[in-house]
Protein backbone atom coordinates (compact mmCIF):
# COMPACT_ATOMS: atom_id res chain seq x y z
CA UNK A 1 0.00 0.00 0.00
CA UNK A 2 2.69 2.62 0.95
CA UNK A 3 4.73 1.40 -2.25
CA UNK A 4 1.51 2.07 -4.27
CA UNK A 5 1.44 5.58 -2.31
CA UNK A 6 4.59 6.49 -2.81
CA UNK A 7 4.82 5.45 -7.09
CA UNK A 8 1.19 7.30 -7.47
CA UNK A 9 2.95 10.45 -5.51
CA UNK A 10 5.52 10.29 -8.45
CA UNK A 11 3.49 10.16 -11.31
CA UNK A 12 1.83 13.25 -9.81
CA UNK A 13 4.68 14.95 -8.73
CA UNK A 14 6.35 14.97 -12.14
CA UNK A 15 3.33 15.27 -13.50
CA UNK A 16 2.43 18.55 -12.29
CA UNK A 17 6.25 19.51 -12.07
CA UNK A 18 6.43 19.08 -16.18
CA UNK A 19 2.94 20.82 -16.90
CA UNK A 20 3.91 24.01 -14.96
CA UNK A 21 6.80 24.22 -16.53
CA UNK A 22 5.29 23.28 -20.01
CA UNK A 23 2.82 26.41 -18.94
CA UNK A 24 5.64 28.99 -17.92
CA UNK A 25 6.88 28.59 -21.36
CA UNK A 26 4.16 29.14 -22.93
CA UNK A 27 3.68 32.39 -21.23
CA UNK A 28 6.59 33.38 -20.86
CA UNK A 29 6.69 33.36 -24.76
CA UNK A 30 3.40 34.84 -25.33
CA UNK A 31 5.21 37.93 -23.39
CA UNK A 32 7.44 38.57 -26.36
CA UNK A 33 4.56 37.85 -28.96
CA UNK A 34 5.67 34.22 -29.69
CA UNK A 35 3.65 31.36 -29.82
CA UNK A 36 5.05 27.95 -29.09
CA UNK A 37 3.46 24.67 -29.77
CA UNK A 38 1.39 22.64 -27.54
CA UNK A 39 3.83 20.45 -25.39
CA UNK A 40 1.26 18.84 -22.74
CA UNK A 41 -2.66 17.48 -23.21
CA UNK A 42 -3.47 15.84 -19.81
CA UNK A 43 -1.76 12.60 -20.45
CA UNK A 44 -2.83 10.97 -17.60
CA UNK A 45 -6.17 10.67 -18.75
CA UNK A 46 -4.96 8.57 -22.24
CA UNK A 47 -6.63 5.04 -23.01
CA UNK A 48 -3.37 3.76 -23.82
CA UNK A 49 0.70 4.01 -24.26
CA UNK A 50 0.48 5.17 -27.80
CA UNK A 51 -2.28 7.76 -26.91
CA UNK A 52 0.31 8.56 -23.79
CA UNK A 53 3.16 9.34 -25.84
CA UNK A 54 0.79 11.42 -28.15
CA UNK A 55 -0.37 13.68 -25.36
CA UNK A 56 3.16 13.91 -22.92
CA UNK A 57 6.03 15.62 -23.92
CA UNK A 58 4.32 15.99 -27.59
CA UNK A 59 7.35 18.12 -29.13
CA UNK A 60 9.69 15.53 -28.24
CA UNK A 61 7.51 12.86 -29.22
CA UNK A 62 7.69 14.34 -32.93
CA UNK A 63 10.76 15.14 -33.06
CA UNK A 64 12.17 11.62 -31.98
CA UNK A 65 9.54 10.20 -34.70
CA UNK A 66 10.55 12.38 -37.42
CA UNK A 67 13.86 12.36 -37.11
CA UNK A 68 14.24 8.58 -35.23
CA UNK A 69 11.75 6.45 -36.36
CA UNK A 70 10.47 7.25 -39.61
CA UNK A 71 13.96 7.93 -40.94
CA UNK A 72 14.58 4.20 -39.42
CA UNK A 73 11.63 2.65 -40.46
CA UNK A 74 12.35 3.94 -44.39
CA UNK A 75 15.63 2.41 -44.10
CA UNK A 76 14.40 -1.15 -42.58
CA UNK A 77 11.74 -0.82 -45.36
CA UNK A 78 13.97 -0.45 -48.39
CA UNK A 79 16.29 -3.25 -47.22
CA UNK A 80 13.40 -5.89 -46.29
CA UNK A 81 11.46 -4.73 -49.91
CA UNK A 82 14.94 -5.13 -51.63
CA UNK A 83 15.54 -8.78 -50.44
CA UNK A 84 11.50 -9.48 -51.51
CA UNK A 85 10.34 -9.83 -47.74
CA UNK A 86 7.32 -8.46 -47.38
CA UNK A 87 6.21 -4.82 -45.63
CA UNK A 88 4.23 -3.82 -42.48
CA UNK A 89 1.52 -2.69 -44.78
CA UNK A 90 -1.94 -4.09 -43.65
CA UNK A 91 -4.27 -5.52 -41.48
CA UNK A 92 -1.83 -8.85 -41.34
CA UNK A 93 1.16 -7.83 -40.95
CA UNK A 94 4.14 -10.68 -40.63
CA UNK A 95 5.78 -11.96 -37.11
CA UNK A 96 9.32 -10.64 -39.24
CA UNK A 97 8.18 -7.67 -40.29
CA UNK A 98 6.34 -6.51 -37.07
CA UNK A 99 9.24 -7.20 -35.39
CA UNK A 100 11.89 -5.54 -37.57
CA UNK A 101 9.45 -2.79 -38.82
CA UNK A 102 7.91 -1.40 -35.88
CA UNK A 103 9.28 -3.05 -32.80
CA UNK A 104 13.13 -2.50 -33.20
CA UNK A 105 12.80 0.69 -34.53
CA UNK A 106 10.03 1.47 -31.64
CA UNK A 107 12.37 0.31 -28.73
CA UNK A 108 15.69 1.92 -30.41
CA UNK A 109 13.59 5.47 -30.02
CA UNK A 110 12.36 5.52 -26.87
CA UNK A 111 16.18 3.86 -25.86
CA UNK A 112 17.29 7.19 -27.37
CA UNK A 113 14.57 8.62 -25.01
CA UNK A 114 15.71 7.45 -21.89
CA UNK A 115 19.26 8.89 -23.09
CA UNK A 116 18.00 12.27 -23.64
CA UNK A 117 16.75 12.11 -20.46
CA UNK A 118 19.78 11.41 -19.02
CA UNK A 119 22.77 8.49 -18.63
CA UNK A 120 21.77 7.11 -15.52
CA UNK A 121 20.45 3.50 -15.44
CA UNK A 122 17.27 4.28 -14.14
CA UNK A 123 16.43 6.72 -17.55
CA UNK A 124 17.65 4.01 -20.24
CA UNK A 125 15.61 1.19 -18.22
CA UNK A 126 12.95 3.34 -18.35
CA UNK A 127 13.19 4.26 -22.34
CA UNK A 128 13.55 0.33 -23.01
CA UNK A 129 10.32 -0.11 -21.12
CA UNK A 130 7.99 2.45 -22.86
CA UNK A 131 9.15 1.16 -25.48
CA UNK A 132 8.12 -2.35 -25.24
CA UNK A 133 5.14 -0.96 -23.81
CA UNK A 134 4.37 0.72 -27.55
CA UNK A 135 5.56 -2.67 -29.18
CA UNK A 136 2.86 -4.30 -26.79
CA UNK A 137 -0.13 -1.41 -27.66
CA UNK A 138 0.49 -1.70 -31.08
CA UNK A 139 0.87 -6.00 -30.89
CA UNK A 140 -3.03 -5.54 -29.42
CA UNK A 141 -4.01 -3.19 -32.28
CA UNK A 142 -3.42 -6.03 -34.52
CA UNK A 143 -4.44 -8.21 -32.76
CA UNK A 144 -7.57 -7.17 -31.54
CA UNK A 145 -8.80 -6.26 -34.86
CA UNK A 146 -9.29 -9.61 -35.64
CA UNK A 147 -10.53 -10.85 -32.08
CA UNK A 148 -12.89 -7.93 -31.73
CA UNK A 149 -14.81 -6.09 -35.23
CA UNK A 150 -17.30 -4.46 -33.27
CA UNK A 151 -15.42 -0.99 -32.80
CA UNK A 152 -17.88 0.03 -30.63
CA UNK A 153 -18.47 -2.71 -28.37
CA UNK A 154 -14.18 -2.49 -27.97
CA UNK A 155 -14.11 1.34 -27.00
CA UNK A 156 -16.97 0.81 -24.91
CA UNK A 157 -14.70 -1.96 -22.91
CA UNK A 158 -11.66 -1.15 -23.38
CA UNK A 159 -11.43 2.66 -23.25
CA UNK A 160 -12.28 2.55 -19.16
CA UNK A 161 -9.63 -0.75 -18.89
CA UNK A 162 -6.82 0.69 -21.21
CA UNK A 163 -7.47 4.17 -18.91
CA UNK A 164 -6.31 2.07 -15.75
CA UNK A 165 -4.01 -0.44 -17.76
CA UNK A 166 -2.05 2.60 -18.47
CA UNK A 167 -1.87 4.52 -15.42
CA UNK A 168 -0.56 1.43 -13.67
CA UNK A 169 2.07 0.62 -16.55
CA UNK A 170 3.30 4.82 -16.35
CA UNK A 171 3.43 4.45 -12.49
CA UNK A 172 5.51 1.57 -12.61
CA UNK A 173 7.81 2.80 -15.16
CA UNK A 174 8.10 6.29 -13.70
CA UNK A 175 9.62 4.57 -10.55
CA UNK A 176 12.29 4.35 -12.64
CA UNK A 177 12.06 7.86 -13.63
CA UNK A 178 12.23 9.49 -10.60
CA UNK A 179 13.97 7.06 -8.14
CA UNK A 180 18.06 7.97 -7.45
CA UNK A 181 19.01 4.42 -7.85
CA UNK A 182 18.26 1.49 -9.56
CA UNK A 183 18.57 -0.40 -6.55
CA UNK A 184 15.92 2.46 -4.46
CA UNK A 185 13.83 1.72 -7.76
CA UNK A 186 13.85 -2.14 -7.89
CA UNK A 187 12.94 -1.75 -3.81
CA UNK A 188 9.77 -0.26 -4.79
CA UNK A 189 8.68 -1.89 -7.50
CA UNK A 190 9.25 -4.87 -5.39
CA UNK A 191 7.16 -3.17 -3.11
CA UNK A 192 4.43 -2.21 -5.65
CA UNK A 193 3.74 -6.22 -6.53
CA UNK A 194 3.77 -7.23 -3.02
CA UNK A 195 7.19 -8.69 -2.90
CA UNK A 196 8.45 -6.58 0.16
CA UNK A 197 4.68 -7.19 1.85
CA UNK A 198 1.34 -4.90 2.11
CA UNK A 199 1.69 -2.98 5.25
CA UNK A 200 -0.56 -0.43 6.81
CA UNK A 201 0.51 2.24 9.50
CA UNK A 202 0.55 1.04 13.09
CA UNK A 203 -2.16 3.43 14.00
CA UNK A 204 -4.57 2.14 11.65
CA UNK A 205 -3.66 -1.39 11.90
CA UNK A 206 -4.75 -0.94 15.83
CA UNK A 207 -7.89 0.23 14.89
CA UNK A 208 -9.10 -2.41 12.49
CA UNK A 209 -10.03 -3.99 15.72
CA UNK A 210 -11.45 -8.08 15.11
CA UNK A 211 -10.08 -7.24 11.37
CA UNK A 212 -6.69 -7.17 12.40
CA UNK A 213 -6.12 -10.66 12.70
CA UNK A 214 -8.04 -11.21 9.45
CA UNK A 215 -5.41 -9.02 7.67
CA UNK A 216 -2.54 -10.26 9.46
CA UNK A 217 -3.59 -13.45 8.13
CA UNK A 218 -3.59 -12.71 5.16
CA UNK A 219 -0.06 -10.62 4.89
CA UNK A 220 -0.90 -7.18 6.49
CA UNK A 221 2.09 -6.18 8.80
CA UNK A 222 1.76 -3.32 10.57
CA UNK A 223 4.28 -0.42 9.71
CA UNK A 224 5.34 1.64 13.05
CA UNK A 225 7.36 4.20 10.46
CA UNK A 226 4.02 6.46 9.41
CA UNK A 227 1.42 7.52 11.19
CA UNK A 228 -2.51 6.94 10.76
CA UNK A 229 -2.20 11.23 10.35
CA UNK A 230 0.30 11.55 8.09
CA UNK A 231 -1.48 7.91 5.91
CA UNK A 232 -4.91 10.00 5.51
CA UNK A 233 -3.17 13.39 4.65
CA UNK A 234 -1.49 11.55 1.89
CA UNK A 235 -4.47 9.75 0.82
CA UNK A 236 -6.14 13.12 0.33
CA UNK A 237 -3.68 15.00 -1.37
CA UNK A 238 -3.21 12.29 -4.14
CA UNK A 239 -7.35 11.68 -4.25
CA UNK A 240 -7.06 15.26 -4.57
CA UNK A 241 -4.48 15.66 -7.71
CA UNK A 242 -6.03 12.57 -9.10
CA UNK A 243 -9.27 14.26 -9.18
CA UNK A 244 -7.84 17.98 -10.76
CA UNK A 245 -5.53 15.28 -13.57
CA UNK A 246 -8.25 12.96 -14.59
CA UNK A 247 -11.41 15.71 -14.41
CA UNK A 248 -11.23 18.98 -14.65
CA UNK A 249 -9.64 20.77 -18.01
CA UNK A 250 -6.13 21.59 -18.18
CA UNK A 251 -4.85 25.23 -18.46
CA UNK A 252 -4.49 25.15 -22.42
CA UNK A 253 -8.38 23.99 -22.58
CA UNK A 254 -9.28 26.93 -19.66
CA UNK A 255 -7.77 29.27 -22.36
CA UNK A 256 -8.52 28.13 -25.56
CA UNK A 257 -10.42 31.15 -26.74
CA UNK A 258 -7.03 33.05 -26.68
CA UNK A 259 -5.05 30.38 -28.30
CA UNK A 260 -2.01 29.69 -25.54
CA UNK A 261 -0.78 27.43 -27.75
CA UNK A 262 -0.28 26.98 -31.77
CA UNK A 263 -3.27 25.36 -33.13
CA UNK A 264 -5.31 25.34 -29.64
CA UNK A 265 -8.18 26.98 -31.21
CA UNK A 266 -11.53 28.05 -29.81
CA UNK A 267 -14.56 25.49 -28.64
CA UNK A 268 -17.58 25.83 -28.61
CA UNK A 269 -18.28 25.59 -24.76
CA UNK A 270 -22.40 23.91 -24.43
CA UNK A 271 -22.19 23.07 -20.82
CA UNK A 272 -22.67 25.43 -17.75
CA UNK A 273 -19.43 23.85 -16.12
CA UNK A 274 -17.39 24.65 -19.38
CA UNK A 275 -18.44 28.28 -19.34
CA UNK A 276 -17.71 28.65 -15.56
CA UNK A 277 -13.99 27.33 -16.41
CA UNK A 278 -13.57 29.51 -19.09
CA UNK A 279 -10.60 32.59 -18.37
CA UNK A 280 -12.50 35.69 -19.30
CA UNK A 281 -10.90 38.86 -17.59
CA UNK A 282 -13.37 39.03 -14.75
CA UNK A 283 -13.54 40.15 -11.19
CA UNK A 284 -14.02 36.18 -10.07
CA UNK A 285 -10.78 35.38 -12.00
CA UNK A 286 -8.77 38.31 -11.06
CA UNK A 287 -9.59 36.99 -7.10
CA UNK A 288 -9.28 33.54 -7.76
CA UNK A 289 -5.65 34.53 -9.54
CA UNK A 290 -5.00 36.76 -6.85
CA UNK A 291 -5.13 33.95 -4.68
CA UNK A 292 -3.29 31.30 -6.15
CA UNK A 293 -0.41 34.05 -6.44
CA UNK A 294 -0.74 34.65 -2.58
CA UNK A 295 -0.65 31.27 -1.97
CA UNK A 296 2.49 30.88 -3.95
CA UNK A 297 4.29 34.11 -2.73
CA UNK A 298 3.20 32.89 1.20
CA UNK A 299 4.78 28.99 0.22
CA UNK A 300 8.40 30.14 -1.64
CA UNK A 301 10.40 29.42 1.36
CA UNK A 302 9.21 26.14 1.36
CA UNK A 303 10.76 22.67 0.13
CA UNK A 304 10.42 23.23 -3.66
CA UNK A 305 12.58 20.50 -5.73
CA UNK A 306 13.36 20.94 -9.45
CA UNK A 307 13.27 17.91 -11.07
CA UNK A 308 14.07 19.02 -14.65
CA UNK A 309 16.93 20.96 -14.08
CA UNK A 310 18.87 18.06 -15.43
CA UNK A 311 17.01 17.74 -18.86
Amino acid sequence: MLAWMAAVGFTLQLYFDFSGYTDMALGLARFFGIRLPQNFDSPLRASSIIDFWLRWHMTLTRFLTGYIYNPLVLWLTRRRLAKGQPGIGGRNPTVGAFVSLLMFPTVITMFISGLWHGAGYGFIVWGLLHGFYLTINHGWRVVAARLWPDRRSYDRVMRPTGLVLTFVSVTAAMVLFRSPTMASAIDLLKGIIGLNGVALPQELFDRLGPLSSIFHGVGVIADESWSSHDFAKTMIWISFLMFIALACPNTLQILARYEPALGMKPRSTRTVMGRIVEWDPSLPWAIGVSAIAAIAIVSIGGPSEFLYWQF
